[in-house]
């Protein structure tokens, strides 16, 4: 359960005191750029896109940022593919995490529902996380997307599906 945040009026101290992700911090944005702003934050400070650890790749662009830097552009896509997707699948956004506080996209009728608009995704804590539930746990994707063999053995004996948006409102099974 995520708890609101104490009193800060930056990503760092609001990451350094609670310890929360980017995606943590987009619970209690006002809007998307709020939430877009405060990944770019997050990445700036070498964190993740999960939060989980620092990143070396991130260091010197962090040494080397200022609030100014502009909100990640993969970011604001990514956040429109999911609410686009959403929609379309008729599904509602979950702001609920589960063990070990990963925040699924949605959950809807015992099953977990996740939205990458990524050029490659691995078997991460996130999705480890998911996994952990004992719940069926499903992958929509972009047509680009190339996921990893583990990530989709999981998901197929988990009992879930990965789907690949083609267009709007067009979807097709993922064939790897």
């Amino acid at each position: 359960m995520v708890q609101t945040p104490p009193s800060c009026d930056s990503w760092s101290c609001l990451a350094n005191a609670t310890g929360l992700t980017a995606a943590g911090k987009c619970l209690w944005a006002s809007d998307v750029s709020d939430c877009a702003q405060a990944a770019g934050q997050a990445l700036m400070l070498g964190l993740s896109a999960e939060g989980d650890t620092p990143d070396p790749e991130f260091d010197a662009a962090a040494d080397e940022a200022s609030p100014a830097t502009p909100v990640p552009s993969q970011l604001i896509r990514g956040q429109k593919f999911e609410k686009e997707a959403l929609a379309e699948l008729g599904l509602s956004k979950n702001t609920n995490s589960v063990s070990g506080g990963s925040i699924p996209d949605a959950v809807e009728s015992g099953e977990i529902w996740e939205f990458k608009d990524v050029k490659y995704q691995t078997m991460s804590t996130q999705f480890r996380n998911y996994f952990a539930t004992g719940d069926v746990v499903n992958l929509v994707v972009n047509p680009d997307t190339v996921v990893s063999n583990p990530l989709q053995g999981a998901i197929f004996r988990s009992g879930g599906e990965i789907l690949v948006r083609e267009a709007p409102g067009v979807y097709d099974g993922y064939q790897g």
